[in-house]
């Protein structure tokens, strides 16, 4: 069987470094019979016989993959590994020892050729580069093969792979020289560069509502993007501009659409970063306690979709930008007259603060989630609380409605600080009426109540806030008196 091989010098396609191209250790490669892969009735062949590379590349690519899948997967293709059939047990055993960790890594690193359960059979190993990036197969039967980058190295991506000929054209090799023949073997190889371009990533930011966990789809919320450097030092980021239309104006500012999503116009090479909100959407503040750090790096969660347009790989790194919604807190204070004191056969009365009153708050109207997602925290005259007036110095209740999950009521906070006749609740942005459903020992129901928007305009019984009162505030506060 007539046989031969080649040499593969692995490097790096950088954008930052200089040439020469970096020289890449550790990328492992296998080798495989294009005629006996499993897809190979899908395979174009050129009028000459050998295989269309496009073709195979076609069957095999995947459009989206992430860290748990290569871009080229071959994994069911064992029985298509290069194989071939050498009598000398020797001859195998001395190319293998420049691949083992005995050997000098003239010609890589590996197992080469290992023996399979036939007489004579080997089948190749999957092949490393040596720390000059290079490893060289000798052995393979005349034929035609495709190359497969099978382990990647960290912060590169898969190679493309590529056809390799082998036939009478090939240099001669150890095992293609005959016992006996009085031809040398030559150190001359097949070379093939093959490239894998350095890791770099596009950023997809999905601001988020902190209270439902969905994405806010409120379009042009803005943010500024930082390098960080090994100290903590930060350099704000300019790209190129897509809204300018032009191919040299750049912005340091970048903005949602309206799904709530962002995704940088440029790839950002390896390293750390920050992203900060510069502008909150409606119903939200902002604040840099929430600033993102993260890094593009290959041992962390992203995934891969190709580009029709360009044919080009993107690489994207997904955070999510929280917020918290903006909330009202609203304070009811029940006053009325008390009898303190009689003089000259008249009653004294005094204003007071009164215990025991109990109010009912109603959605008047959908309250809905700040996050566009057409949820709601209450439907129209939904029971939103019960809140009850407490004593000097007694915790005022707040009962929310038992027919809403816990969940609704976690970012609720409720404040007392034992102010007689004095109950706070913190609500949702939105229109709500306050009833009282019981006075207090002695008085009679208020039959109405004044109530103050965040407008600063009166209304009865009615309770509204639309808009956030600071950028920077997460509850607007809002007094109302009740009084008799």
């Amino acid at each position: 069987m007539l046989k031969s091989g080649f040499s593969l010098n692995k490097l790096v396609s950088t954008t930052g470094q200089p040439s020469p191209a970096l020289k890449l250790e550790g990328a492992g490669f296998t080798v495989y019979r294009i005629s006996k892969l499993s897809k190979a009735a899908q395979f174009k062949q050129n009028p000459d016989g050998s295989y269309d590379a496009v073709s195979i590349l076609s069957a095999y690519r995947k459009d989206n993959y992430d860290n748990a899948t290569l871009k080229y997967d071959f994994t069911a293709e064992g029985q298509a590994i290069a194989n071939m059939f050498e009598s000398s047990t020797d001859t195998v055993n001395v190319y293998n020892a420049t691949l083992t960790a005995d050997g000098d890594y003239a010609n890589g690193r590996g197992n080469g050729w290992m023996p399979t359960d036939q007489p004579a059979e080997y089948r190749l190993g999957e092949m490393f580069t040596n720390d000059e990036g290079i490893f060289r197969v000798e052995g393979l039967p005349y034929g035609q093969y495709l190359i497969v980058e099978t382990t990647i190295p960290k912060d590169v991506f898969q190679c493309d792979p590529f056809i390799v000929t082998v036939d009478a054209n090939s240099p001669q090799s150890r095992f293609t020289v005959p016992a006996g023949c009085v031809i040398t073997a030559t150190n001359n190889y097949m070379t093939y560069n093959v490239l894998d371009e350095e890791l770099e990533g596009y950023l997809q930011l999905i601001k988020t509502d902190t209270e439902t966990g969905r994405a806010v789809k409120i379009a042009n919320t803005s943010f500024a993007l930082y390098k960080l450097d090994d100290k903590g030092n930060k350099t704000r980021i300019s790209m190129i501009d897509p809204a300018s239309g032009s191919a040299t104006k750049k912005t340091d500012v970048f903005y949602t659409d309206a799904d709530g999503l962002m995704k940088t116009p440029e790839k950002l090479p390896l390293g750390r970063y920050l992203i900060e909100e510069l502008q909150g959407p409606e119903g939200y503040y902002n604040d840099p306690a929430y600033s993102v750090e993260f890094e593009i790096k290959s041992d962390r969660v992203w995934q891969v979709v190709g580009n029709a347009t360009n044919d080009m790989d993107e690489y994207i790194v997904t955070e999510k930008y929280c917020n918290h919604e903006t909330l009202g807190q609203l304070t009811i204070r029940k006053q009325g007259n008390v009898l303190t004191d009689y003089q000259d056969g008249q009653f004294i009365y005094t204003q007071d603060n009164l215990a025991g009153a109990v109010y009912e708050i109603h959605a008047d109207g959908d309250i809905a989630t700040p996050d566009r997602q057409g949820t709601c925290w209450y439907k129209s005259g939904d029971l939103v609380a019960t809140v009850t007036t407490g004593a000097a110095g007694q915790v005022d209740e707040v009962k929310f409605s038992p027919t809403r999950t816990q969940a609704t009521y976690d970012f609720l906070t409720v404040s007392h600080d034992g102010t007689k006749g004095e109950a706070t609740v913190t609500l949702p942005l939105g229109k709500y009426t306050l009833t009282e459903v019981q006075a207090p020992y002695g008085f009679v129901l208020t039959s109405r109540a004044t109530l103050w928007n965040s407008a600063g305009t009166t209304r009865k019984t009615t309770l509204c806030w639309r808009k956030p009162l600071s950028a920077t505030s997460r509850t607007a506060t809002r007094n109302v008196r009740i009084a008799l």
